[in-house]
């Protein structure tokens, strides 16, 4: 491990990676939440004891896997767990537990630090484990990243600590690029023309398999939204006999959720309200994020 913790550099990564989950949450699950990091050292055992002593915590674990696996553990009390995602669930009910949340939080961090990487850093799904913490928490040479999730005028504490291989994949994906100013007079090169290889049509998008996807110029798109009361199949004899006041009986139960459909793909479930003299459609249950990224490629 580096002799001492390039603390700016790795708040200014972790910031960035941040701001894209917090618009990740705003965008797909319509929730105003700011996850900031506040500070990050070398992790000392005794101060990490204090903050959370004897509590039961979450601890949400994944790997990332770069030039080496590394594990990182976020940290959470399982009181501040419950609270936060009551709060949240005031807004999308969806999001029942840690790892769904902070499965947004890898997606961010693999498209932020993979689009200045050649390859893409691997994010393993998360995984949760409710527990006290223990000494085996406390590796030698890890960091610890302390963070504030901020959600509608509520502060909840999360730490994080992960292998100190965190800070040389940081460090890559910073590297600065030389501006054509600061370059000076270029020498004449050869150039080659491009070779293109056969476009492969059947290929699809595959974020979980650390395929690195930034679809963030597609935000202005629009697009058609359908939603889907039922569906049922009858004979063109049936069809025909239609007529004013015909009832046509569906493959939905009475309360069940509709579908909602974004250009033929599956989104989300919902509820049928009435807002003022218009139908409307309460979002209950979102497709994840990932499912929806692998859909564009079908």
């Amino acid at each position: 491990m580096a002799a001492e913790v390039a603390n700016d550099l790795i708040l200014k990564v972790e910031s960035g990676i941040c701001d894209e989950f917090s618009t990740m949450m705003a965008n797909d699950a319509m929730i105003t939440l700011n996850l900031i990091p506040k500070s990050v050292d070398v992790l000392d055992p005794e101060d990490f004891a204090n903050i959370f002593g004897d509590n039961s915590c979450q601890i949400i674990s994944s790997n990332v896997t770069w030039q080496d696996e590394l594990n990182q553990k976020f940290i959470i009390t399982e009181e501040n767990a419950t609270a936060l995602i009551a709060k949240i669930n005031e807004f999308n009910d969806a999001i029942d537990s840690l790892d769904i949340l902070l499965e947004n939080w890898n997606l961010a961090g693999q498209n932020n630090l993979g689009a200045n990487l050649e390859t893409a850093p691997l994010f393993s799904a998360p995984e949760l484990d409710v527990r006290t913490l223990t000494a085996d928490d406390t590796v030698a040479d890890a960091l610890h990243v302390q963070y504030e999730m901020e959600i509608d005028g509520e502060t909840f504490h999360m730490s994080k600590i992960v292998g100190s291989g965190w800070q040389t994949l940081l460090e890559a994906a910073n590297l600065e690029v030389t501006t054509v100013d600061e370059v000076g007079d270029t020498p004449e090169v050869p150039v080659d023309d491009a070779q293109f290889g056969e476009l492969d049509k059947n290929k699809k998008v595959r974020q979980a398999a650390g395929d690195s996807t930034d679809i963030t110029m597609l935000y202005d798109l629009k697009l058609d939204v359908v939603v889907e009361l039922g569906r049922t199949q009858k004979p063109v004899q049936d069809i025909l006999q239609l007529g004013r006041g015909a009832i046509v009986e569906l493959d939905k139960l009475a309360g069940d959720p509709v579908e909602i459909y974004v250009n033929g793909k599956r989104l989300a479930l919902g509820e049928v309200v009435v807002v003022d003299d218009h139908f409307g459609v309460r979002i209950t249950q979102l497709v994840r994020k990932s499912e929806r990224v692998q859909s564009l490629g079908e």
